[in-house]
Protein backbone atom coordinates (compact mmCIF):
# COMPACT_ATOMS: atom_id res chain seq x y z
CA UNK A 1 0.00 0.00 0.00
CA UNK A 2 1.30 3.77 -0.76
CA UNK A 3 2.10 5.95 1.86
CA UNK A 4 -0.64 7.78 -0.59
CA UNK A 5 -3.53 4.87 0.42
CA UNK A 6 -2.65 4.84 3.84
CA UNK A 7 -2.82 8.45 4.61
CA UNK A 8 -6.74 8.45 2.88
CA UNK A 9 -7.20 5.37 4.81
CA UNK A 10 -6.21 7.05 8.08
CA UNK A 11 -8.42 9.60 7.32
CA UNK A 12 -10.84 8.00 6.63
CA UNK A 13 -11.08 5.74 10.06
CA UNK A 14 -10.75 9.59 11.66
CA UNK A 15 -14.10 10.18 9.92
CA UNK A 16 -15.38 7.11 11.03
CA UNK A 17 -14.63 7.78 14.87
CA UNK A 18 -15.41 11.02 14.32
CA UNK A 19 -18.88 10.06 13.48
CA UNK A 20 -19.08 7.39 15.77
CA UNK A 21 -18.16 10.04 18.53
CA UNK A 22 -20.92 12.58 17.74
CA UNK A 23 -23.21 9.67 18.07
CA UNK A 24 -22.03 8.61 21.32
CA UNK A 25 -22.41 12.24 22.47
CA UNK A 26 -25.85 12.20 20.97
CA UNK A 27 -26.66 9.13 22.30
CA UNK A 28 -25.45 9.84 25.88
CA UNK A 29 -27.23 13.59 26.00
CA UNK A 30 -31.29 12.66 25.13
CA UNK A 31 -30.48 9.00 27.97
CA UNK A 32 -29.50 11.60 30.69
CA UNK A 33 -32.32 14.28 29.61
CA UNK A 34 -34.79 11.18 29.50
CA UNK A 35 -33.52 10.38 32.90
CA UNK A 36 -33.89 14.04 34.20
CA UNK A 37 -37.12 13.36 33.19
CA UNK A 38 -37.80 10.45 34.93
CA UNK A 39 -36.78 11.45 38.03
CA UNK A 40 -39.30 14.56 37.86
CA UNK A 41 -42.12 12.01 37.24
CA UNK A 42 -41.06 9.78 39.50
CA UNK A 43 -41.42 13.32 42.13
CA UNK A 44 -44.83 13.69 40.75
CA UNK A 45 -46.47 10.42 40.28
CA UNK A 46 -48.41 10.46 43.80
CA UNK A 47 -50.52 12.94 42.30
CA UNK A 48 -51.82 9.96 39.88
CA UNK A 49 -53.34 8.06 42.70
CA UNK A 50 -56.76 9.10 43.15
CA UNK A 51 -59.65 6.73 44.23
CA UNK A 52 -61.70 5.79 41.70
CA UNK A 53 -64.32 7.65 40.46
CA UNK A 54 -63.14 10.58 41.81
CA UNK A 55 -63.23 13.44 39.09
CA UNK A 56 -60.93 16.18 37.98
CA UNK A 57 -58.35 17.57 41.26
CA UNK A 58 -59.21 21.08 41.95
CA UNK A 59 -56.46 22.98 41.93
CA UNK A 60 -56.37 26.89 42.67
CA UNK A 61 -55.54 29.13 39.39
CA UNK A 62 -52.39 31.19 39.37
CA UNK A 63 -52.96 34.68 38.42
CA UNK A 64 -51.09 35.70 35.07
CA UNK A 65 -50.16 39.02 33.92
CA UNK A 66 -53.02 39.38 31.52
CA UNK A 67 -55.52 38.19 33.95
CA UNK A 68 -56.33 34.35 33.18
CA UNK A 69 -55.53 31.38 35.26
CA UNK A 70 -54.13 28.45 34.90
CA UNK A 71 -54.21 25.58 36.52
CA UNK A 72 -51.63 25.17 39.66
CA UNK A 73 -49.42 22.32 40.50
CA UNK A 74 -49.46 21.49 44.38
CA UNK A 75 -45.98 19.90 43.77
CA UNK A 76 -44.38 22.50 42.92
CA UNK A 77 -45.73 25.18 45.25
CA UNK A 78 -48.56 26.61 43.48
CA UNK A 79 -46.77 27.59 40.06
CA UNK A 80 -47.94 27.07 36.75
CA UNK A 81 -48.11 23.18 36.03
CA UNK A 82 -45.61 21.69 32.76
CA UNK A 83 -46.79 18.54 34.26
CA UNK A 84 -50.22 16.75 32.53
CA UNK A 85 -51.84 14.46 35.48
CA UNK A 86 -54.51 12.36 34.57
CA UNK A 87 -56.16 8.98 35.09
CA UNK A 88 -57.01 6.21 32.60
CA UNK A 89 -60.79 3.98 33.65
CA UNK A 90 -60.45 0.61 32.70
CA UNK A 91 -62.42 1.32 29.63
CA UNK A 92 -59.33 3.33 28.36
CA UNK A 93 -61.14 7.00 28.98
CA UNK A 94 -58.37 9.69 30.16
CA UNK A 95 -59.62 11.82 32.45
CA UNK A 96 -57.17 14.33 33.47
CA UNK A 97 -56.14 15.97 36.76
CA UNK A 98 -53.66 18.87 36.20
CA UNK A 99 -53.84 19.86 32.80
CA UNK A 100 -50.61 21.09 32.18
CA UNK A 101 -51.83 24.48 30.31
CA UNK A 102 -48.59 25.49 30.01
CA UNK A 103 -48.29 22.56 27.31
CA UNK A 104 -49.08 23.01 23.43
CA UNK A 105 -50.09 19.30 23.42
CA UNK A 106 -51.58 16.64 25.58
CA UNK A 107 -50.41 13.31 25.66
CA UNK A 108 -52.04 10.71 23.36
CA UNK A 109 -52.49 7.94 25.98
CA UNK A 110 -54.31 4.57 24.98
CA UNK A 111 -55.15 1.30 26.31
CA UNK A 112 -52.71 -0.47 24.54
CA UNK A 113 -49.98 1.89 25.46
CA UNK A 114 -50.85 0.96 29.53
CA UNK A 115 -51.56 -3.11 28.31
CA UNK A 116 -47.82 -3.89 27.85
CA UNK A 117 -47.08 -2.30 31.78
CA UNK A 118 -46.79 -4.76 34.86
CA UNK A 119 -48.25 -4.72 37.81
CA UNK A 120 -45.93 -1.97 38.99
CA UNK A 121 -46.98 0.35 36.63
CA UNK A 122 -43.95 1.99 33.96
CA UNK A 123 -42.53 4.52 32.32
CA UNK A 124 -42.83 4.93 28.35
CA UNK A 125 -43.04 7.59 25.46
CA UNK A 126 -46.09 8.52 23.53
CA UNK A 127 -46.80 11.00 20.79
CA UNK A 128 -49.03 14.16 21.48
CA UNK A 129 -52.61 14.23 20.32
CA UNK A 130 -51.47 17.18 17.78
CA UNK A 131 -48.44 15.64 16.73
CA UNK A 132 -46.57 18.53 18.07
CA UNK A 133 -44.57 17.06 20.86
CA UNK A 134 -43.70 13.47 22.43
CA UNK A 135 -44.25 13.03 26.18
CA UNK A 136 -42.61 11.00 28.85
CA UNK A 137 -45.24 9.48 30.89
CA UNK A 138 -44.67 7.05 34.26
CA UNK A 139 -48.11 5.56 35.17
CA UNK A 140 -49.24 3.38 38.03
CA UNK A 141 -52.04 1.21 38.49
CA UNK A 142 -54.68 2.55 40.90
CA UNK A 143 -56.34 0.51 43.85
CA UNK A 144 -59.03 -0.75 41.84
CA UNK A 145 -56.58 -2.65 39.92
CA UNK A 146 -58.50 -1.49 36.83
CA UNK A 147 -57.50 2.08 35.87
CA UNK A 148 -54.32 3.49 36.12
CA UNK A 149 -53.21 7.06 36.95
CA UNK A 150 -50.14 8.35 34.75
CA UNK A 151 -47.86 11.84 35.06
CA UNK A 152 -46.45 13.20 31.66
CA UNK A 153 -44.28 16.23 30.51
CA UNK A 154 -43.21 17.37 27.54
CA UNK A 155 -40.08 15.99 25.88
CA UNK A 156 -40.30 19.19 23.26
CA UNK A 157 -37.26 21.08 24.92
CA UNK A 158 -35.53 17.95 25.13
CA UNK A 159 -35.97 17.28 21.40
CA UNK A 160 -35.44 20.54 21.12
CA UNK A 161 -31.89 20.19 22.93
CA UNK A 162 -30.91 17.10 21.09
CA UNK A 163 -31.74 18.96 17.99
CA UNK A 164 -29.83 21.54 18.77
CA UNK A 165 -26.88 19.35 20.36
CA UNK A 166 -26.91 17.41 16.43
CA UNK A 167 -26.65 20.85 15.00
CA UNK A 168 -23.96 22.08 16.92
CA UNK A 169 -21.88 18.56 16.54
CA UNK A 170 -22.75 18.44 12.79
CA UNK A 171 -21.13 22.07 12.54
CA UNK A 172 -18.34 21.04 15.04
CA UNK A 173 -18.01 18.00 12.74
CA UNK A 174 -17.31 19.78 9.62
CA UNK A 175 -15.05 22.29 11.07
CA UNK A 176 -13.32 19.16 12.20
CA UNK A 177 -13.82 17.73 8.48
CA UNK A 178 -12.30 20.80 7.19
CA UNK A 179 -9.19 21.21 9.38
CA UNK A 180 -8.61 17.25 9.03
CA UNK A 181 -8.66 18.46 5.34
CA UNK A 182 -6.36 21.25 5.78
CA UNK A 183 -4.28 19.09 7.74
CA UNK A 184 -3.81 16.10 5.00
CA UNK A 185 -3.54 18.34 2.24
CA UNK A 186 -0.70 19.93 4.62
CA UNK A 187 0.62 16.44 5.39
CA UNK A 188 0.46 15.34 1.39
CA UNK A 189 2.44 18.83 1.10
CA UNK A 190 4.95 18.44 3.92
CA UNK A 191 5.22 14.69 3.06
CA UNK A 192 4.21 13.11 -0.38
CA UNK A 193 5.22 15.40 -2.44
CA UNK A 194 8.51 15.98 -1.67
CA UNK A 195 8.68 12.34 -2.01
CA UNK A 196 6.85 12.29 -5.59
CA UNK A 197 9.49 15.21 -6.49
CA UNK A 198 12.51 13.16 -5.19
CA UNK A 199 10.82 9.74 -7.41
CA UNK A 200 10.77 12.20 -10.12
CA UNK A 201 13.96 12.76 -9.87
CA UNK A 202 15.46 9.23 -9.40
CA UNK A 203 13.57 8.63 -12.34
CA UNK A 204 15.25 11.82 -14.41
CA UNK A 205 18.82 10.21 -12.80
CA UNK A 206 18.17 6.95 -14.15
CA UNK A 207 17.19 8.67 -17.76
CA UNK A 208 20.52 10.24 -17.79
CA UNK A 209 19.42 14.03 -16.53
CA UNK A 210 22.03 14.78 -13.23
CA UNK A 211 21.32 18.43 -13.08
CA UNK A 212 17.89 17.38 -11.96
CA UNK A 213 17.47 18.82 -8.26
CA UNK A 214 14.66 18.62 -5.17
CA UNK A 215 13.31 22.20 -4.43
CA UNK A 216 13.80 22.21 -0.40
CA UNK A 217 10.58 24.82 -0.28
CA UNK A 218 9.83 24.43 3.57
CA UNK A 219 12.82 24.46 6.11
CA UNK A 220 13.05 22.83 8.87
CA UNK A 221 10.90 20.48 8.30
CA UNK A 222 11.68 16.43 7.69
CA UNK A 223 10.75 16.68 3.79
CA UNK A 224 13.50 19.71 3.53
CA UNK A 225 16.00 17.69 4.75
CA UNK A 226 15.07 14.80 2.90
CA UNK A 227 15.56 16.72 0.10
CA UNK A 228 18.61 18.79 0.87
CA UNK A 229 19.88 15.11 1.79
CA UNK A 230 18.59 13.89 -1.79
CA UNK A 231 20.50 16.63 -3.28
CA UNK A 232 23.54 16.07 -1.16
CA UNK A 233 23.62 12.32 -2.10
CA UNK A 234 23.49 14.01 -6.26
CA UNK A 235 26.31 16.48 -5.60
CA UNK A 236 28.58 14.10 -3.35
CA UNK A 237 27.43 11.08 -6.60
CA UNK A 238 28.47 13.88 -9.47
CA UNK A 239 31.71 14.70 -7.58
CA UNK A 240 32.50 10.86 -7.61
CA UNK A 241 32.44 10.58 -11.26
CA UNK A 242 34.09 13.85 -11.74
CA UNK A 243 36.87 12.11 -9.71
CA UNK A 244 36.42 9.07 -11.26
CA UNK A 245 36.50 10.51 -14.69
CA UNK A 246 39.76 12.15 -13.81
CA UNK A 247 41.44 9.05 -12.72
CA UNK A 248 40.76 7.56 -15.62
CA UNK A 249 41.88 10.28 -17.93
CA UNK A 250 45.06 10.66 -15.89
CA UNK A 251 45.62 6.63 -15.55
CA UNK A 252 44.81 6.66 -19.49
CA UNK A 253 47.78 9.04 -19.45
CA UNK A 254 50.22 7.76 -17.34
CA UNK A 255 49.67 4.58 -19.22
CA UNK A 256 49.79 6.08 -23.00
CA UNK A 257 53.29 7.15 -22.51
CA UNK A 258 54.82 4.18 -21.65
CA UNK A 259 52.86 1.90 -24.20
CA UNK A 260 53.62 4.49 -26.86
CA UNK A 261 57.67 4.19 -26.13
CA UNK A 262 56.73 0.20 -26.51
CA UNK A 263 55.06 0.72 -29.25
CA UNK A 264 57.94 2.77 -31.06
CA UNK A 265 61.03 0.71 -30.02
CA UNK A 266 59.12 -2.43 -31.20
CA UNK A 267 57.69 -0.40 -34.78
CA UNK A 268 61.53 0.63 -34.99
CA UNK A 269 62.98 -2.63 -34.77
CA UNK A 270 60.63 -4.10 -36.83
CA UNK A 271 61.32 -1.96 -39.85
CA UNK A 272 65.28 -3.48 -39.37
CA UNK A 273 66.23 -1.18 -36.77
CA UNK A 274 68.44 -1.94 -33.43
CA UNK A 275 70.31 -4.58 -35.42
CA UNK A 276 73.56 -4.75 -33.59
CA UNK A 277 73.74 -6.77 -30.27
CA UNK A 278 74.72 -3.21 -28.50
CA UNK A 279 71.36 -1.92 -29.83
CA UNK A 280 69.26 -4.88 -28.77
CA UNK A 281 70.44 -4.94 -25.42
CA UNK A 282 69.68 -1.07 -24.73
CA UNK A 283 66.21 -1.61 -27.02
CA UNK A 284 65.33 -4.34 -24.22
CA UNK A 285 66.73 -2.65 -21.23
CA UNK A 286 64.43 0.05 -22.37
CA UNK A 287 61.19 -2.12 -22.50
CA UNK A 288 62.06 -3.65 -19.34
CA UNK A 289 61.89 0.22 -17.55
CA UNK A 290 58.88 0.55 -19.90
CA UNK A 291 56.82 -2.08 -18.42
CA UNK A 292 57.79 -2.07 -14.91
CA UNK A 293 56.35 1.49 -14.89
CA UNK A 294 53.23 0.18 -16.45
CA UNK A 295 53.39 -2.89 -14.09
CA UNK A 296 54.22 -0.15 -10.90
CA UNK A 297 51.25 1.96 -11.79
CA UNK A 298 49.12 -1.09 -12.33
CA UNK A 299 49.43 -2.31 -8.87
CA UNK A 300 48.93 1.29 -7.66
CA UNK A 301 45.85 1.87 -8.91
CA UNK A 302 44.59 -1.63 -7.85
CA UNK A 303 45.69 -0.80 -4.22
CA UNK A 304 43.78 1.95 -4.52
CA UNK A 305 40.47 0.12 -5.98
CA UNK A 306 41.06 -2.22 -2.93
CA UNK A 307 41.05 0.82 -0.30
CA UNK A 308 38.19 2.55 -1.75
CA UNK A 309 36.31 -0.24 -1.42
CA UNK A 310 37.36 -1.15 1.90
CA UNK A 311 38.47 -4.55 1.45
CA UNK A 312 39.68 -5.38 4.62
CA UNK A 313 43.60 -5.20 5.41
CA UNK A 314 45.76 -7.58 7.71
CA UNK A 315 45.20 -7.09 11.61
CA UNK A 316 48.42 -8.11 13.43
CA UNK A 317 50.32 -6.01 16.07
CA UNK A 318 52.92 -4.14 14.24
CA UNK A 319 55.88 -2.50 16.15
CA UNK A 320 56.18 1.25 14.28
CA UNK A 321 59.72 1.90 16.45
CA UNK A 322 60.90 -0.80 14.03
CA UNK A 323 59.09 0.34 10.39
CA UNK A 324 60.85 4.05 11.69
CA UNK A 325 64.07 2.14 12.41
CA UNK A 326 64.07 0.08 8.78
CA UNK A 327 63.49 3.12 6.75
CA UNK A 328 65.79 5.18 8.84
CA UNK A 329 68.10 2.13 7.46
CA UNK A 330 67.00 1.94 4.02
CA UNK A 331 67.69 5.72 3.11
CA UNK A 332 71.00 5.73 4.59
CA UNK A 333 71.88 2.73 2.09
CA UNK A 334 70.57 4.82 -0.50
CA UNK A 335 72.24 7.96 0.32
CA UNK A 336 74.70 7.51 2.80
CA UNK A 337 76.07 11.35 2.83
CA UNK A 338 72.39 12.26 4.07
CA UNK A 339 71.95 12.56 7.97
CA UNK A 340 68.47 10.91 8.59
CA UNK A 341 67.75 10.21 12.44
CA UNK A 342 65.37 8.51 14.35
CA UNK A 343 63.61 9.64 17.72
CA UNK A 344 61.59 7.34 19.35
CA UNK A 345 59.66 8.27 22.71
CA UNK A 346 59.63 4.62 24.62
CA UNK A 347 59.43 1.56 23.14
CA UNK A 348 55.16 1.27 23.06
CA UNK A 349 54.55 1.59 19.79
CA UNK A 350 52.93 -1.16 18.65
CA UNK A 351 49.36 -0.79 16.44
CA UNK A 352 46.91 -2.94 14.70
CA UNK A 353 47.55 -3.57 11.20
CA UNK A 354 49.06 -4.51 8.02
CA UNK A 355 52.66 -4.51 8.21
CA UNK A 356 53.76 -4.39 4.74
CA UNK A 357 51.53 -1.29 3.97
CA UNK A 358 52.46 0.81 6.82
CA UNK A 359 55.79 0.08 5.90
CA UNK A 360 55.08 1.34 2.45
CA UNK A 361 53.60 4.23 4.19
CA UNK A 362 56.63 5.00 5.83
CA UNK A 363 59.22 4.25 2.82
CA UNK A 364 56.90 6.70 0.34
CA UNK A 365 57.32 9.52 2.69
CA UNK A 366 60.77 9.21 3.41
CA UNK A 367 61.56 8.25 -0.74
CA UNK A 368 59.98 11.27 -1.08
CA UNK A 369 62.38 13.52 0.95
CA UNK A 370 65.27 11.75 -0.71
CA UNK A 371 63.98 12.58 -4.12
CA UNK A 372 62.99 15.62 -3.87
CA UNK A 373 65.10 17.75 -1.49
CA UNK A 374 68.85 18.17 -1.86
CA UNK A 375 70.94 15.68 -0.24
CA UNK A 376 72.25 18.06 2.43
CA UNK A 377 68.92 18.16 3.70
CA UNK A 378 68.40 16.15 6.95
CA UNK A 379 65.55 14.15 8.01
CA UNK A 380 63.92 13.28 10.53
CA UNK A 381 61.70 10.41 11.94
CA UNK A 382 59.97 10.34 15.23
CA UNK A 383 57.39 8.42 17.24
CA UNK A 384 55.56 8.62 20.78
CA UNK A 385 52.44 7.03 21.70
CA UNK A 386 50.04 9.42 23.68
CA UNK A 387 46.33 9.04 24.76
CA UNK A 388 45.41 6.57 23.12
CA UNK A 389 47.73 6.78 20.11
CA UNK A 390 50.65 6.36 18.36
CA UNK A 391 51.86 9.43 16.59
CA UNK A 392 55.05 9.05 14.14
CA UNK A 393 56.38 12.31 12.07
CA UNK A 394 58.74 11.94 8.90
CA UNK A 395 60.15 15.58 8.75
CA UNK A 396 63.10 16.97 6.93
CA UNK A 397 64.82 20.18 6.23
CA UNK A 398 64.58 21.15 2.30
CA UNK A 399 63.50 23.86 0.46
CA UNK A 400 59.32 23.13 1.69
CA UNK A 401 56.39 23.08 -0.76
CA UNK A 402 54.26 25.97 -2.40
CA UNK A 403 51.12 26.40 -0.61
CA UNK A 404 49.17 25.90 -3.49
CA UNK A 405 51.26 22.60 -4.00
CA UNK A 406 51.00 21.72 -0.56
CA UNK A 407 47.15 22.24 -0.94
CA UNK A 408 47.00 19.51 -3.70
CA UNK A 409 49.38 16.98 -2.09
CA UNK A 410 47.14 13.99 -1.66
CA UNK A 411 45.61 14.44 -4.76
CA UNK A 412 45.68 11.80 -7.35
CA UNK A 413 48.03 12.37 -10.13
CA UNK A 414 49.17 15.27 -8.93
CA UNK A 415 52.77 16.62 -9.34
CA UNK A 416 53.90 19.68 -7.82
CA UNK A 417 56.32 20.36 -11.00
CA UNK A 418 54.92 19.17 -14.23
CA UNK A 419 58.10 19.73 -16.03
CA UNK A 420 59.52 17.41 -13.88
CA UNK A 421 60.00 13.96 -15.89
CA UNK A 422 57.57 11.51 -15.19
CA UNK A 423 60.73 9.12 -14.11
CA UNK A 424 61.92 11.03 -11.83
CA UNK A 425 58.69 12.31 -10.24
CA UNK A 426 56.16 8.98 -10.54
CA UNK A 427 52.53 9.05 -11.17
CA UNK A 428 51.54 11.18 -8.77
CA UNK A 429 50.00 8.55 -6.83
CA UNK A 430 52.51 8.20 -3.45
CA UNK A 431 50.90 10.94 -1.37
CA UNK A 432 47.51 9.61 -2.08
CA UNK A 433 48.07 5.92 -1.76
CA UNK A 434 49.83 6.57 1.77
CA UNK A 435 46.76 8.54 2.84
CA UNK A 436 44.33 5.98 1.80
CA UNK A 437 46.43 2.87 3.65
CA UNK A 438 46.14 5.35 6.80
CA UNK A 439 42.89 5.55 6.88
CA UNK A 440 41.99 2.28 6.12
CA UNK A 441 43.81 1.62 9.74
CA UNK A 442 41.51 4.35 11.37
CA UNK A 443 44.30 6.79 11.25
CA UNK A 444 44.99 10.45 9.80
CA UNK A 445 48.19 11.74 7.86
CA UNK A 446 48.58 15.68 7.77
CA UNK A 447 51.42 17.65 5.96
CA UNK A 448 52.92 20.83 7.52
CA UNK A 449 54.85 23.40 5.79
CA UNK A 450 57.87 24.50 8.11
CA UNK A 451 57.83 28.44 7.38
CA UNK A 452 61.65 28.11 8.15
CA UNK A 453 62.10 25.54 5.35
CA UNK A 454 60.97 21.93 5.22
CA UNK A 455 58.39 19.70 5.70
CA UNK A 456 57.01 17.07 7.70
CA UNK A 457 54.21 14.34 7.41
CA UNK A 458 52.82 13.53 10.87
CA UNK A 459 50.42 10.04 10.86
CA UNK A 460 48.48 9.50 13.90
CA UNK A 461 47.32 5.74 14.09
CA UNK A 462 45.28 4.05 16.76
CA UNK A 463 47.24 2.10 19.66
CA UNK A 464 47.65 -1.73 20.85
CA UNK A 465 45.21 -1.57 23.64
CA UNK A 466 46.98 -4.47 25.27
CA UNK A 467 44.92 -5.10 28.78
CA UNK A 468 45.86 -4.99 32.01
CA UNK A 469 48.56 -7.87 33.47
CA UNK A 470 46.86 -9.70 36.68
CA UNK A 471 48.88 -9.32 39.63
Amino acid sequence: MTLRARLLVGFGIMLVALAAAMVVVAVTQRNYALDQIDRQLATAIPFASVPPGVGPLSVPAVPLEDGSGLPADPAVGGRASEFFVGAVSAGGEVTPIIAGDLLEDVPAITAADLAELGPEGGTFTVDGEQGTARFRVRAVRQADGSSWGFVALSLAEADAANRFLLLALGAAGSVIVVVLGLAGWWMYRLGLRPISEVTIAADSIAQGDRGHRVDPDMPGTEAARLATAFNVMLDRLDAQEQTLRRFVADASHELRTPLTSVRGYLEVYADGGFRGAGELDDVVRRLLGETKRMNDLVEDLLLLANLDEGRPLAQEPVDLADVLADAADDGRAVQPARSISTAIDGTDLEVVGDEARLRQVVASLVGNALVHTPVTSSIRLEGHRRNGEVAITVADTGPGMAPEVAEHAFDRFYRGDPSRSRHAAGAGLGLPIARSIVEAHGGTIDLEVVPSGGTAFRIRLPALDRPAREL
